[in-house]
C-alpha cells in the first residue's frame, strides 16, 4: 500500500490512505448554487462529461468502503439518476471519454489495500458495464490522457514503488500494450493534452520538478523544460492559446510546504515561467478552463494539515497573469474525485456552467453538488481570442477605458462632455476623419495624444455599465452594438460594424498615397491620373488629404476623386483660378475610401 500522505481518515477500514490522482487518496455576477445531490456520497470518484452533455459519477468510496455504484447527472433537470451497477468497486481510478461515447474507468483501488491493473467500460446507450482488457500493471495515483488517434494512454503511478512506465489502451481490441518510459519514476503527475497532439506530463511525488512530452507516433517520452518549484498534487489546465497552466500542490509528502504558486508551459519555446500566485495555498483541488479563456480553481484542502477542506474559489486571467477571487461554494469540499490530469474533477458543461460534486469535509464524504454560473448584469466581457462567426448584436453599452488607434470607421457616434478628473474615454490615435462623430473639448483629463488633435475626448459612458473588449478578438461578419464602443488597440473589422444612431454602417476602410504627376494646367482646364486601389467599388465613400505644397505658385487648384472603375480611383486636379496657367506641386496624396 502505498505511503498515507494527507491523513484523510477511511473509517470504514481503520486506516488512513490515499485518494486522488495527482492527488492520491466580471462583466457579470458569479455564484455557486447547489444543485441535486448524489445518490451516495462519494470521495475519489472519477466525473466524467458524457457526449451528450451529461455528467457520470462513478465509484469512489465513502463510511461504508469501496463502491461500485454510479450514477448521472441531467443538467436540464438538475438530478442524478442510477446507472446499473459496476462490475467491480473502484476507487482513485482514472476515467476517460473515448471517441465512441463509452467511458474508460481503470486502476486504484477495489480494497483499501489492493492496488488493480483492472479496466471497465461504462456504454450509455445501454447503461450498462462491462469489463474490459487490464493494465499490464496495477497502478494507484497515476495519469491519463485521450490521444488524438482514440487511445488512451495511463502514466506513470505507484505500485509497491514509484514507477516510471506508461501504456496504451486500445478500444478496438480492448487490450493494453506497454509504451516509452519517462525519464525519472514518479505518481501524481498531471497529464495535459497539447494542441499539438504531444501529451505533457509534469511534477508529482515525490515533489519533482521535471517534466516531458509523450509522442504518440513513436511512442517516446523526451524530457522537456523543468518547472520552477518542484511539486505534486498540483492542478492543471490547457489555456486557450495552447499553454498549460498548473496552480497549488505540495513540495512535501507530510504536507508541509503548501503552495499557492502557478506555473505556466510554453510548448513551443519547452520552458516553464511562473505567473501570478493564487490568493491561498490549495492541495487536492478542481481547476478547469472557462469558456471565455479564464481558469477556475475551487476547493481543496487547507493550509498545515491537508484535512481541512475550502471553500474558496478564484478565478485566473491569462491576459493579465493575475488571481482575484470569487463566489465560494456552498460547501466547502476537497478530493472531490478524481481528474485525469490531476487534482480533483471540475466538469465544463455544455451550457458554460461548472459543476462539482461530493468530496471530503468536516470527516464526512459529501453526496452534495454544486453548479457555478456566471450569470449577465446587462453588459458583456469578451476577452481574448474569441472568435464570432456570423451577424452579432449587442444590445447594452460597450466600452473600455480607452480608444488606441484609427479611429477613421466610427459611424454617428456622439460623445457628451467631460468634466475635469471624470471617468471618460481617451482617443490617442486618428480619430479626425470619424464620421458624424462629435468630439468634446474639454479641458481637464481629455487627452489630446497622438494625431487626435481636433478630436479630444469621448464622453457619456459611466464607468459602471463598462463592458470589456479586450485585444485579440476576432468578429467575423456583421456587427451591430447598440451603445457606447470602445475599443483599447487598432480596430480591425471584416464585417458590418453599426454603432448607435441611425447612420449608414461602415464596413470596410481603405487607403493608399499617391503621387500623381501632372502638367501645367490651364485656366478652366483639368488633369487626372488612375490608380489601382483592390477592393475600390461604384459607389464607396472617398476623402482626399492633400498636401500644401501641391498647392503653391498662386491661383487656385481643386483636387478631387472618384471610383472610375471596379478596383481604380481617379485623381483629377482642376485649375479655377485666374492664372492663366497653373503648374501644380508635388507630393503624396492620401486616398481613404469607406465601404458601406
Amino acid at each position: 500500500m502505498k505511503p498515507d500522505r494527507w491523513g484523510i481518515l477511511v473509517s470504514a477500514f481503520n486506516l488512513l490512505w490515499v485518494v486522488g490522482v495527482g492527488f492520491s487518496g466580471t462583466a457579470s455576477a458569479q455564484t455557486w448554487t447547489l444543485t441535486g445531490s448524489m445518490s451516495v456520497p462519494r470521495g475519489s470518484h472519477t466525473v466524467t462529461l458524457l457526449a451528450d452533455g451529461r455528467v457520470l459519477a462513478a465509484g469512489g468510496q465513502n463510511a461504508t468502503g469501496i463502491l461500485s455504484s454510479a450514477e448521472v447527472y441531467d443538467p436540464a433537470t438538475g438530478t442524478w439518476t442510477p446507472t446499473s451497477p459496476m462490475v467491480f468497486p473502484e476507487t482513485g481510478a482514472v476515467a476517460l471519454l473515448l471517441n465512441d461515447h463509452r467511458v474508460l474507468v481503470v486502476g486504484g483501488n477495489t480494497t483499501p489495500s489492493g492496488i488493480t491493473n483492472r479496466a471497465q467500460i461504462y456504454d450509455p446507450t445501454t447503461n450498462q458495464w462491462t469489463e474490459t482488457g487490464a493494465m499490464n500493471q496495477p497502478r494507484q495515483s497515476f495519469s491519463g490522457a485521450l490521444l488524438p488517434n482514440g487511445k488512451a494512454l495511463a502514466i506513470a503511478g505507484y505500485f509497491g514503488g514509484y514507477t516510471n512506465t506508461s501504456e496504451v489502451y486500445d478500444p478496438l481490441t480492448g487490450t493494453w500494450t506497454s509504451t516509452g518510459s519517462l525519464p525519472g519514476s514518479t505518481t501524481d503527475p498531471t497529464a495535459t493534452l497539447l494542441a499539438n497532439g504531444m501529451v505533457l506530463e509534469a511534477g508529482g511525488t515525490p515533489a519533482a520538478s521535471s517534466a516531458a512530452t509523450y509522442d504518440p507516433g513513436t511512442g517516446v517520452w523526451t524530457a522537456t523544460g523543468s518547472l520552477v518549484v518542484g511539486q505534486s498534487a498540483q492542478s492543471a489546465s490547457l489555456l486557450q492559446d495552447g499553454r498549460v497552466l498548473i496552480a497549488g500542490g505540495i513540495q512535501n509528502a507530510d504536507c508541509r510546504d503548501q503552495l499557492s504558486t502557478a506555473e505556466l508551459y510554453d510548448p513551443t519555446a519547452g520552458v516553464w515561467t511562473l505567473t501570478g500566485s493564487m490568493n491561498t495555498t490549495r492541495v487536492a483541488h478542481g481547476q478547469v478552463t472557462l469558456g471565455n479563456g479564464e481558469v477556475l480553481v475551487m476547493g481543496g484542502l487547507a493550509p498545515t494539515d491537508c484535512a481541512t477542506p475550502l471553500n474558496s474559489a478564484e478565478i485566473y486571467d491569462p491576459v493579465t497573469g493575475t488571481w482575484s477571487f470569487t463566489a465560494s461554494m456552498n460547501q466547502a469540499r476537497g478530493s472531490f474525485g478524481v481528474a485525469p490530469n490531476g487534482g480533483s474533477p471540475a466538469v465544463l458543461l455544455r451550457d458554460g456552467r461548472v459543476l462539482v460534486a461530493g468530496g471530503f469535509s468536516g470527516g464526512l464524504y459529501l453526496s452534495s453538488a454544486e453548479i457555478f454560473s456566471v450569470t449577465d448584469t446587462g453588459f458583456a466581457k469578451l476577452t481574448g481570442g474569441n472568435t464570432f462567426t456570423g451577424n452579432q448584436t449587442v444590445n447594452g453599452t460597450v466600452a473600455a477605458t480607452a480608444f488606441s488607434g484609427d479611429g477613421s470607421a466610427l459611424v454617428n457616434l456622439s460623445a457628451a462632455s467631460i468634466a475635469a478628473g471624470t471617468a471618460g474615454i481617451s482617443i490617442t490615435g486618428n480619430a479626425a476623419t470619424a464620421t458624424n462623430a462629435s468630439f468634446a473639448t474639454t479641458a481637464g483629463s481629455a487627452a489630446t495624444a497622438g494625431s487626435a488633435a481636433n478630436a479630444t475626448a469621448l464622453g457619456g459612458v459611466a464607468a459602471s455599465n463598462y463592458a470589456r473588449l479586450d485585444i485579440a478578438n476576432s468578429f467575423t461578419g456583421n456587427q451591430s452594438v447598440a451603445g457606447n464602443v470602445s475599443v483599447s488597440g487598432n480596430s480591425s473589422t471584416t464585417g458590418t460594424v453599426t454603432i448607435g444612431g441611425s447612420g449608414t454602417p461602415i464596413s470596410e476602410h481603405l487607403s493608399i498615397l499617391v503621387n500623381p504627376s501632372f502638367p501645367g494646367i490651364k485656366a478652366g482646364a483639368c488633369a487626372s491620373a488612375s490608380f489601382t486601389l483592390t477592393g475600390a467599388a461604384d459607389g464607396d465613400t472617398i476623402a482626399l488629404g492633400v498636401p500644401n505644397e501641391r498647392m503653391t505658385g498662386g491661383g487656385t487648384l481643386i483636387y478631387t476623386a472618384w471610383v472610375s472603375a471596379a478596383n481604380t480611383v481617379t485623381v483629377q486636379g482642376c485649375n479655377v483660378g485666374g492664372m492663366p496657367q497653373k503648374t501644380p506641386g508635388s507630393g503624396n496624396i492620401r486616398i481613404d475610401l469607406w465601404k458601406h
